[in-house]
């Protein structure tokens, strides 16, 4: 409580807690004499005479060099949205209010730039690198929020990555054995607490992964931009669910049958629903 905003005159506007501790900035201290607007598209937008310094959002697309702080956002023609949320993570949302895709970061003043050199990264407000889309090898692209709700970087017109996992992905075979292959698992015991083994298994890939637990795995999901964040997991794809006492702080793993309806090794395998396993964190086709 007790909560106010100042437009200081150094150009930068400023939320202050009531002891006068600043909690959140535009970034723009450089820019003197700057002005608010509240302006008729619902965007709130400071201008320095007429060149607008910081927006809350920008239109579908982040260019080279363009950054997002918390609060700003991209937003496509039928209002899919991107946001650096306060909290530190940024989240791509459907017109709906409904979350696709995030970075899993999280930090008060982490802050999201399209570097030139065609990496998308989001920083904590020491500048440590927390996420990346590992395109640092594609200098010139932009990031953009798409109508059909994918977010993309494009290097011209390529696409060379995306939030909905790389360009074209499917399961294909490879998801279709796993899922053959849970579903003959069912009523099998000896996978409990084994659930990494238990979908590294489906996939015919035995340790493929290296990783110590199913967090880690989400983790190194996560990093290629392979996670989804919808609630309807495809056939065949492995579906993750958070840390907590009850696994041990491991997280969990399964196989999704693309209907509702789940294969988990523990206790031992069996069909589950989606909240069975605690938060869903998110699906993957592993790569």
């Amino acid at each position: 409580n007790g909560n106010w905003a100042i437009m200081q005159p150094d150009g930068n506007l400023v939320v202050y807690s009531a002891s006068r501790k600043a909690l959140w900035d535009s970034g723009t201290g450089a820019y003197s004499g700057s002005r608010a607007v509240i302006q008729n598209d619902g965007n709130l937008v400071l201008y320095q005479g007429t060149t607008a310094r910081w927006a809350q959002y920008f239109d579908d697309t982040l260019s080279p060099g363009e950054m997002l702080t918390a609060g700003q956002q991209l937003r496509s023609p039928n209002h899919n949205w991107v946001v650096m949320q306060a909290d530190g993570n940024l989240v791509s949302y459907d017109g709906a209010n409904n979350a696709r895709w995030s970075s899993q970061t999280s930090g008060n003043g982490n802050w999201a730039i399209m570097q030139p050199d065609g990496n998308l990264v989001v920083y904590s407000a020491s500048h440590q690198a927390l996420w990346n889309s590992g395109t640092l090898d594609k200098p010139g692209s932009r990031s953009v929020i798409q109508n059909d709700g994918n977010f993309v970087i494009y290097q011209g017109g390529t696409a060379v990555w995306s939030s909905s996992g790389p360009a074209g992905e499917t399961g294909g075979p490879a998801a279709d054995q796993a899922l053959a292959w849970a579903r003959s698992q069912i009523g099998a015991t000896g996978w409990d607490w084994k659930c990494e083994a238990f979908v590294e298994a489906a996939y015919g890939r035995p340790g493929w992964a290296g990783k110590a637990n199913p967090v880690a795995l989400f983790n190194d999901q996560n990093a290629k931009g392979r996670i989804h964040l919808d609630r309807n997991p495809p056939a065949g794809a492995i579906v993750f669910f958070a840390a907590s006492a009850t696994n041990g702080y491991n997280g969990h793993a399964e196989i999704s049958e693309g209907n509702g309806s789940f294969i988990s090794s523990a206790p031992n395998v069996m069909r589950v629903n989606l909240d069975w396993a605690g938060t869903y964190i998110g699906w993957a086709y592993p790569a």
